[in-house]
């Protein structure tokens, strides 16, 4: 009988102990703030290019970003800052971050692009850049903590 007792609190505990504390993320908002890098592969108006990415966010407690994001061009014929051909370029953003899922979504102050990141782990960023319209650029790339 007490084989049977301790299989039924064992079916009820484990359980719950799964749902406390197995599902728990562990990155917070605060793991986004710093500096990350990264090259990556992108497809805008002029065709592939190739660049090396730096951002820089700050991040509150409650998980709102700000920040720039740099690129600098290493291959293809590069981009635009409004009709002006460059091959470098910055940009401030704003976003939110997601402690439940990870996830986070920046907005560009000058130009239309929507970001969306996740945490691959606490040093590397997976990101998606799309910005539609008469210049559209869509690019991936996972960025390391500097």
């Amino acid at each position: 009988m007490d084989l049977l007792k301790h299989t039924r609190f064992l079916l009820v505990v484990c359980p719950l102990l799964l749902v406390a504390f197995g599902c728990t993320n562990t990155v917070r908002p605060q793991h986004l703030a710093g500096t990350w890098v990264g090259t990556d592969r992108c497809l805008n108006s002029l065709g592939a290019v190739e660049t090396q990415k730096t951002w820089v966010f700050e991040v509150s407690e409650n998980g709102d970003i700000s920040g720039t994001t740099r690129w600098q061009l290493l291959d293809g014929k590069g981009g635009h800052d409004g009709d002006k051909l460059v091959d470098t370029h910055a940009e401030e953003v704003i976003g939110a971050f997601d402690p439940r899922t990870g996830d986070f979504y920046l907005v560009e102050m000058e130009e239309n692009g929507i970001i969306h990141g996740r945490f691959i782990n606490k040093d590397e960023i997976s990101v998606f850049l799309v910005q539609s319209g008469k210049k559209p650029v869509v690019s991936h790339i996972e960025l390391r903590r500097q």
